[in-house]
């Protein structure tokens, strides 16, 4: 790749343009300046993804060549983005200032993602470069112009760029939940337009979009015509995009269109691939389009939001994808929320990030409320406010993180109601905006772990929190004296989990205080499990994941801390075998799914077994039928299908899991479960409740998680009010 892009003095122009490309002038006369790599150690975060490490760049760490170029790639530095404040909870900085470079060049070279999908043509960065004269030059990031997506989902229609000096450099393993997916890093050329002139620094700066925009690796060169540059690798093909499903949105109360409605679709596929399709907006007749496979899609769920009205979900199972909607957005000002946020000693904690969490429980014909990103940092008070909110608005909470303290979440009420974890606020208080959020921490453990009293073990992990996807979690790993320090700990009870490999993990509940005696810790030898997974017909089922439930005895544990800690997974080889070398002595619980079988969630192993496990993995739950009027047989336009839990107490009040309620529309249904909907060492039945209006409730029979696919047909009855 020989060509650079030379931008035109405005990036407004350019974008509307396309991206232009030009190559560099050639410097005339005198030596070449060696490449420079740009530092940017400050800036920096390792890979990760929710707080968590990942694995897929390993192989592409450290000083690599690329297109005749050194890079040095050692972590992300990613810029805001509204989709990971929104789904993740996530926020970074807003911009990276002042990036050193001290010299003139030719060209800029970046090795650089975004994370989360965008509109093609959206620019989602600015490259600044800041001359010493005083003068600054800007280029734009554009997203499908010279990034795409870190990771290549098939709800990715198409990977094709259209920046000519833009590339794809390096393709890698894509993550668990996404069977078909890739990790990519992208590679782009820029023309430094004044190259006779010395560039004192960098600024890349967000626009705020929904992609974050993640910088990897920069390089400054003169333009060498001899530097030579290997071939692109390949584009992946186009997806078969052949669905198309056009949304109208109207104003709930005047009927009119409503224009500039942000729409952006979760797109889920039976074998577990899920992403999110780009994002599309209203034109001024309210209307908007979302492309889907048709022949792979196992539902989808529509976000859609605007400043204004409240947002909206609606989601649909495969079957039951109307080819257009039209549905209504409540207009009005939105409220606010906010409180402060103080330290033990009540005094406030300026500089911290606060995030909003929202929960939907008992959603209704698949339509539920929608709030667009909402993230702040409190001032120099410790007060915050977070705008955007519907009025009366219960089932939120929010996050509040800082350096100097453990990642913190409050809920209200009604999310508490259904169990889930954080210290409980007031509604009332958010909304008149007296929250008083109070951070605990800052603690400290110093400890050392021992394979024996005198040999330590290397890299022994130390996981401090109470599930492995939970938020908040601490880790540390041990150095080669076998040592390790954990910061930020609650000034409470906490759970750790001590692992290294061969040994068997311990499960610590330790008090910690502002004041905590060193940790001196020897672990045992662990157990070697051997296992075989295997169909209904005993044939071996190669690539089903295994992990760690947790421990048996804590399976029924009240404070919800169950052992699932281990960050423990394997896959069976071809001859659907496995093992696992370090596993408790106790009895504890495996996690076995694959795409296309019912996962078993909680395969018990005792704590005698030593000989091999045989599993066997039934094909998935599906039922689908027809819902038709019991007197006329005619099929029942709009209805809903809600899973649960049969009850043993009573067989006519079954644990129904409204959260999963759906939505069908023309007489038929057709649903599909990969996992039973309770992990538990007990093996639950699948029943369902059909719904309509004007109609009563109709519950189904029993049905086994392994029972495969069953047709089920169901006549609702009539309701009247007797007179």
């Amino acid at each position: 790749m020989t060509g650079v892009v030379l931008f035109l003095a405005s990036w407004l122009l350019l974008v509307g343009a396309g991206c232009a490309s030009s190559k560099p002038q050639v410097r005339q006369g005198g030596p070449r300046a060696e490449p420079l790599m740009l530092e940017l150690g400050s800036y920096l975060q390792p890979f990760e993804q929710s707080g968590q490490p990942v694995t897929y760049y390993d192989s592409i760490k450290g000083d690599q060549v690329f297109d005749g170029l050194p890079f040095r790639i050692s972590g992300q530095a990613l810029l805001f983005g509204r989709a990971s404040v929104e789904s993740r909870g996530e926020s970074h900085p807003k911009s990276l200032e002042n990036i050193p470079i001290g010299r003139k060049f030719d060209q800029l070279d970046l090795i650089h993602y975004a994370k989360w999908p965008d509109t093609d043509g959206n620019v989602i960065a600015k490259i600044r470069l800041n001359y010493a004269d005083g003068s600054h030059r800007e280029f734009p990031i554009v997203y499908g112009g010279h990034v795409r997506d870190w990771k290549r989902f098939i709800s990715e229609e198409r990977e094709v760029m259209t920046d000519t000096n833009s590339k794809i450099c390096w393709r890698g393993p894509g993550s668990r939940l996404g069977r078909q997916t890739t990790t990519r890093l992208f590679k782009s050329v820029f023309a430094n337009p004044r190259p006779d002139k010395l560039v004192k620094s960098m600024d890349v700066v967000s626009t705020e979009q929904q992609a974050c925009y993640g910088l990897i690796a920069a390089t400054v060169a003169d333009n060498d015509p001899t530097r030579r540059s290997p071939p692109p690798i390949a584009w992946m093909k186009d997806q078969p995009f052949d669905g198309q499903l056009r949304v109208r949105v109207v104003d709930q109360d005047t009927g009119k269109p409503v224009p500039s409605v942000a729409g952006r679709a979760y797109l889920i596929f039976p074998d577990d691939d899920r992403g999110y399709s780009p994002v599309f907006y209203t034109g001024e007749d309210g209307s908007g389009v979302v492309r889907y496979p048709t022949g792979q899609l196992k539902s989808v769920l529509l976000e859609l939001s605007r400043d204004g009205y409240t947002g909206k979900q609606i989601s649909w199972q495969s079957g039951s994808i109307p080819e257009m909607v039209t549905t209504r957005l409540k207009a009005g000002t939105p409220g606010e929320i906010g409180g402060v946020v103080v330290n033990d000693a009540g005094q406030p904690v300026p500089d911290a990030h606060v995030t909003f969490s929202q929960f939907n429980f008992g959603d209704t014909e698949g339509e539920s409320t929608h709030i667009a990103s909402l993230a702040t940092r409190t001032d120099a008070h410790g007060r915050w406010v977070l705008r955007g909110i519907p009025k009366g608005f219960q089932d939120f909470g929010v996050n509040i993180q800082h350096t100097n303290f453990p990642r913190t979440s409050f809920v209200t009420e009604h999310p508490a109601e259904h169990g889930l974890t954080g210290q409980l606020v007031a509604s009332v208080d958010f909304w008149a905006e007296k929250a008083v959020l109070q951070l605990s921490g800052g603690c400290s453990l110093t400890g050392t772990v021992r394979l024996s009293p005198k040999q330590p073990a290397t890299n022994a992990t130390i996981f401090v929190g109470i599930d492995r996807y939970a938020a908040g979690v601490v880790r540390a790993t041990t150095d080669a004296q076998g040592n390790f320090t954990l910061k930020n700990l609650r000034p409470a009870e906490n759970y750790f989990t001590i692992s290294a490999p061969g040994r068997e993990p311990e499960f610590l509940t330790l008090t910690i205080t502002k004041t905590n005696e060193p940790l001196d810790l020897t672990l045992k030898p662990g157990r070697l499990i051997k296992g075989r997974v295997t169909g209904r017909f005993g044939n071996p089922i190669p690539g089903v994941e295994i992990s760690f439930s947790g421990l048996s005895e804590l399976e029924n544990n009240p404070n919800y801390f169950k052992g699932r800690t281990l960050e423990w997974s394997t896959k069976t080889d071809e001859a659907g075998r496995f093992e696992w070398e370090s596993a408790p002595q106790k009895a504890f619980g495996l996690d076995i799914s694959k795409p296309g079988f019912m996962a078993r969630r909680w395969e018990t192993v005792p704590a005698e077994t030593r000989d091999e496990i045989i599993v066997h993995l039934a094909p998935p739950l599906r039922i689908r039928g027809l819902v038709k009027d019991e007197e006329t047989g005619q099929p029942i336009a709009h209805f809903t299908v809600t899973p649960g839990l049969p009850n043993a107490a009573d067989p006519h009040a079954p644990n129904l899991q409204n959260g999963l309620v759906r939505g069908f529309s023309g007489g038929q249904y057709d649903l599909s479960y990969e996992s039973p909907l309770f992990i538990s060492s007990t093996p639950h039945d699948f029943v369902f409740q059909f719904a309509a209006d004007g109609y009563l409730p109709f519950l189904s029979p029993p049905f086994k998680a392994g029972e495969g696919e069953v047709v089920f047909d169901v006549a609702l009855k009539r309701f009247s009010l007797a007179r």
